[in-house]
């Protein structure tokens, strides 16, 4: 098994999908979101061997190695590494226990690569044990080797333990830790340890003693080990103490309010109780109610039978009257049928006849007539005198009226209009870009003498 083949043999289900996310592959024949844990190890193998259409693409373009290209993002795993293999290891079998083993393994690979190589196999077998990878046996077998790893990795111990717990303590501080610190570590970095102590009370006064010791631990590095670990333990007492406290005092407020609730639960299940008695009074009222129901019930049911047997009787008689009215109806029809066709047949003769009145009012010459006319009474009259002049009321909608290309003037008539709607037809028709001259008749014969006489000027070729 290659150290490729024992990553994807550690890695789970959200990995996988993860390596199928970063490469845009999908396993074959199956969609990403249905493939078993065993169809995306394929699909993932195939793609750090460069055997998918992608990663061939890739890789005559001068891609890298997928595998390593992936499990680059482990080199950081660890904010230690260990001086050598071993330790590494022993390092990564530390870690929190949430971070998985491919990626402790990912980063032994990136760490000592040619060291874990050597032990693959071993890894292999103690996988196929059902065993941590990460758990060998072989632990420490002298005590001095243990007191120096555990000096050298370890947070709480080592020369640089209280610089490690300082760290630790931060974020346990309040938010302006870190501009009251800069400030206490810029008052602190002359000072020895005797001036540090006798003006200790003003720095705790004013920065609180954790930050105190924390600023001096931070700018003394050289000062005695059993000093700087004196004053670690004291900022960390106090540190627990503090929170202890807030804890303290969140635990009494929550008591407090779990108290409250409880007075508030008695209040309201007390109301409930009451609620209840109300209740079991209105059932007895309404069980009261329901026998009178009932017998009143029985009585309507009686009466509906009697109301059945009539309506089955008037049934019978409706069906009967039913069935006269429809034949009558049928005679209608048939009645308004013929009166409706020899209507039609009426207008169609009508049709024909308006049809032929009109051209017997028209000129055997066309000619074109460019102007048109807006009038208020005698509409009907002069529309039928003289079909082929455009004409409209006055009150009708003039928009198609007035859109008609071939229209250049208009003549409006003012007889029988009012100011108002002269001075709305006027906009109109400026809106329109077109002329218009206002015109008045006496009667309705000047009208029509008038629109004659301009027919003539437009045979004659006259100007108008």
């Amino acid at each position: 098994m290659t150290e490729m083949e024992l990553f994807v043999e550690l890695i789970d289900d959200d990995e996988a999908n993860n390596i199928l996310t970063f490469f845009k592959e999908n396993p074959t024949g199956a969609r990403k979101e249905t493939a078993t844990l065993e169809q995306k190890k394929i699909q993932i193998k195939k793609v750090f061997k460069s055997m998918t259409p992608n990663m061939k693409r890739m890789r005559r373009s001068g891609g890298s190695n997928p595998f390593y290209l992936y499990i680059n993002k482990y080199t950081k795993t660890t904010d230690q590494q260990g001086e050598n293999f071993k330790d590494h290891l022993l390092l990564l079998s530390e870690l929190n226990k949430d971070v998985p083993n491919y990626i402790r393994f990912a980063n032994l690979l990136l760490v000592y690569p040619q060291e874990t190589r050597n032990k693959i196999n071993d890894f292999e077998e103690i996988i196929k044990q059902g065993k941590n990878p990460f758990k060998f046996d072989e632990g420490f077998q002298d005590v001095d080797d243990l007191k120096k790893f555990i000096r050298k990795f370890h947070d709480f111990a080592g020369k640089k333990a209280p610089q490690n717990v300082v760290e630790l303590l931060i974020p346990f501080q309040p938010d302006d830790l870190k501009i009251e610190l800069e400030e206490c570590k810029d008052q602190l970095k002359n000072y020895d340890i005797l001036q540090y102590y006798n003006e200790r009370e003003s720095f705790y006064n004013k920065y609180r003693l954790p930050i105190s010791h924390m600023a001096y631990i931070e700018t003394h590095p050289e000062e005695d080990f059993d000093i700087l670990t004196l004053l670690t333990i004291e900022a960390l007492f106090d540190t627990l103490k503090s929170h202890s406290e807030s804890v303290k005092d969140k635990i009494d407020n929550a008591i407090k309010n779990i108290e409250e609730q409880q007075i508030a639960i008695k209040t309201r299940l007390q109301e409930k109780n009451d609620e209840i008695a109300d209740f079991k009074s209105d059932i007895n009222t309404i069980s009261k109610h329901n026998k009178k129901l009932k017998s009143e019930i029985q009585t309507l049911s009686n009466s509906l039978k009697d109301w059945e047997d009539k309506y089955n009787i008037l049934y019978f008689e409706q069906d009967e009257t039913t069935v006269k009215h429809s034949n009558e109806i049928k005679k209608l029809e048939n009645k308004f049928n013929k009166e409706i066709r020899s209507l039609e047949k009426k207008f169609v003769i009508q049709e024909l006849i308006e049809n032929e009145r009109v051209n017997q009012f028209k000129h055997e010459n066309s000619i074109i007539i460019d102007w048109g006319i807006i009038c208020m009474y005698d509409f009907e009259v002069i529309k039928e005198i003289y079909p082929e002049i455009p004409l409209i009321h006055a009150e009708h909608n003039l928009t198609s009226f007035l859109n008609n290309s071939t229209l250049k003037t208009i003549y409006l008539s003012m007889n029988g209009l009012s100011t108002k709607k002269f001075r709305e037809i006027e906009k109109e028709i400026q809106l329109s870009n077109k002329d218009y001259i206002p015109v008045d008749f006496d009667n309705i014969k000047e009208a029509i003498e008038w629109i004659g006489y301009m027919k003539t000027l437009i045979r004659k070729g006259a100007k108008i």
